[in-house]
């Protein structure tokens, strides 16, 4: 008896083992295949990509999954059109830029994580592609964020330009991570869904 428990013991921890070698190959193939998909677009990675902020119209910040980053603070972004004729919008470009890749970088390498995080406390599954949509999403608003917390930071009296972008990255890093929260909370499942 005691010998076919251990008989059994084996064969489940060889089939845990199998499970674990195929999830563990599975995961490498889809880190590829990200790879892979990464390499053929346009600028191999945020480090490389160039806003045109003379050129950047922002309009319209709800994004296809509709994830506010400050809702309670969207009314304000109407204005934004009218500050980026300000005399200064020449000389903050530079800084501007330079916030917006640091924040997009901090989006991609801790968005995912947080976000797998995130689905399992609210038991709400999220894929990859999903995660993809969702920080794209986030992404697209990153900019008039930025100007927001900017001109929020000046009339606070902060004045040296790296004060400035140390608050706006503490305030859109506070801001991802309170959306992305807020967000799959209203996707949780409730008693009685049909989920």
């Amino acid at each position: 008896m005691h010998m076919q428990h251990y008989d059994q013991y084996l064969h489940d921890l060889y089939r845990m083992h199998q499970e674990q070698s195929d999830e563990i190959r599975a995961l490498k193939q889809q880190i590829n295949d990200m790879q892979n998909t990464l390499g053929t677009l346009p600028g191999q990675g945020v480090e490389k990509i160039e806003y045109k902020f003379d050129q950047l119209k922002i309009e319209n910040l709800n994004g296809t999954l509709h994830i506010g980053l400050s809702p309670e603070n969207l009314e304000d972004i109407e204005n934004l059109q009218a500050m980026k004729q300000n005399d200064g919008q020449q000389q903050n470009a530079g800084a501007m830029q330079k916030t917006l890749t640091e924040i997009s970088n901090h989006l991609y390498r801790n968005g995912p994580q947080t976000i797998r995080s995130l689905a399992e406390n609210y038991q709400y599954p999220v894929d990859q592609g999903y995660t993809a949509l969702m920080l794209q999403d986030i992404e697209k608003q990153l900019p008039a964020r930025i100007s927001y917390h900017t001109e929020e930071a000046r009339k606070n009296g902060v004045a040296k330009e790296e004060d400035i972008h140390q608050h706006v990255m503490e305030a859109l890093k506070k801001e991802i991570d309170q959306s992305l929260a807020s967000y799959l909370q209203q996707q949780q499942p409730h008693k009685g869904d049909d989920r």
